[in-house]
């Protein structure tokens, strides 16, 4: 049974989050029915581009931190961090050059490159800071300071759009950055508050970083690996059909991705500390209160999307009024549930991490991106958007199996002292 606590404390998150996550849906179906499709596309573009250069840039670097910071005090922890966002800064600027030539390739015209840095730079520091709160257990703060970075200026954009004047893609990036910088400000304040974060008294630690860089090596593989397999739809769809179909498979692909952006911060976020403790203590009713608990949110949550999504689909193609999208919208329920599967997935995959099978979350990955690549490259060319779905539901099925494979069969880490070295 789920206990009380955890229901007041996921209710929390997940009304957050809900709001977060509304409001990325309010702008989808916004800028569907008032903006071209391409527009929409654009923005996914900018969308997929940015999320995929934080975790390039980033290194995955808080795989490493969030499983340290756990074990801390406050006192080390604000310590650490500081050198955590040393080596954000360090990563970042040469990352320009990698920008550069990514807007080189025309996927995004240059009038957007300024936004699109200082998004991706807002960005890289508030995931770092949002990762380090969910570690010590103020997931409900992440979850503010989340809405804060993708909920508020969304809201914001669509009322001031609507109401007072129309704007375009240029201002709509600009609130964009504004709501990350209010982040990551708020977030650094809450951090100093709570005494996890001071930037008196401060040098740099290189062995803590260096070790850091080296036990997050493998995460940062498997991590890019998924990012890969997430964005690189978009990609294929771009270069063979152009941004009016990445506009109609984000469209869907925005509806779809609901219970995973609901699961991922407001459910595994809260649970993830718990299972590292519950593994390290190695304590059996431990874990299997953990698992059926966390196992009844994401089935609970997955349950409700698709229910909402069969009674307000129609009525909603029907007020956006794009013909293109009505006479594509079977590929909604593929894209869900390959979101389905991506969703009950992350619980081998955190039982995996807890368990500090690092390798078999990076090989499962790797086979994933391999899977994914094979199946846009065969099957957009030719069917376009519905091409992409099935190829996500394929690559989300492969790693879901192999996964919950592994995670019956494989042995866990009988030691951790090669992490803490």
């Amino acid at each position: 049974m789920i206990s009380r606590s955890t229901i007041l404390k996921t209710g929390s998150n997940l009304t957050l989050r809900g709001l977060s996550v509304l409001s990325k849906l309010l702008l989808v179906i916004y800028l569907g029915k008032y903006f071209l499709l391409s527009d929409l596309g654009t923005y996914h573009i900018f969308a997929v581009s940015a999320a995929l250069f934080v975790f390039i840039l980033g290194f995955e670097f808080h795989s490493f931190s969030s499983r340290e910071y756990e074990k801390m005090d406050r006192r080390e922890v604000g310590y650490y961090f500081s050198n955590q966002l040393l080596f954000l800064l360090l990563c970042y600027f040469p990352g320009v050059l990698l920008i550069l030539g990514f807007f080189s390739l025309d996927f995004l015209e240059w009038k957007y490159f300024i936004p699109f840095s200082l998004v991706l730079l807002f960005d890289l520091f508030g995931l770092h800071i949002g990762v380090l709160l969910a570690s010590r257990k103020f997931s409900i703060w992440f979850n503010i300071l989340f809405f804060f970075r993708g909920g508020l200026w969304i809201y914001l954009f669509v009322a001031w759009t609507h109401f007072v004047r129309p704007l375009g893609l240029n201002e709509l990036f600009l609130f964009w950055v504004l709501g990350n910088a209010l982040s990551v400000f708020a977030g650094l304040w809450v951090l100093n508050y709570n005494g996890l974060w001071s930037f008196k008294k401060f040098s740099p630690d290189w062995a803590w970083i260096k070790n850091g860089i080296r036990i997050a090596a493998p995460f940062y593989l498997l991590v890019i690996f998924m990012r890969f397999i997430d964005y690189i739809d978009r990609y294929f769809l771009e270069l063979f059909h152009g941004k009016t179909e990445v506009g109609i498979y984000s469209f869907f692909a925005g509806i779809a991705n609901v219970p995973v952006s609901l699961i991922s911060s407001a459910v595994t976020i809260q649970f993830m500390p718990l299972f590292l403790g519950a593994y390290r203590e190695n304590i059996r009713d431990n874990k299997r209160r953990l698992s059926r608990e966390y196992l009844g949110l994401i089935l609970g949550i997955i349950s409700v999307v698709f229910i909402g999504v069969y009674f307000f689909i129609e009525p909603l193609l029907e007020f956006v009024g794009k013909e293109e999208l009505i006479h594509s919208q079977g590929s909604l329920w593929i894209l869900l549930f390959a979101s389905a599967l991506l969703s009950i997935g992350t619980y081998p995959q955190l039982i995996l991490y807890a368990r500090r099978n690092d390798k078999t979350l990076l090989w499962t990955g790797f086979v994933g991106l391999v899977v994914c690549i094979g199946f846009n490259y065969w099957l957009v060319p030719i069917y376009g958007v519905l091409g992409a779905a099935y190829s996500a539901l394929i690559t989300r099925g492969t790693i879901f199996l192999s996964r919950a494979y592994f995670a019956v069969f494989s042995p866990a880490r009988l030691s951790n002292k090669a992490d803490s070295e």
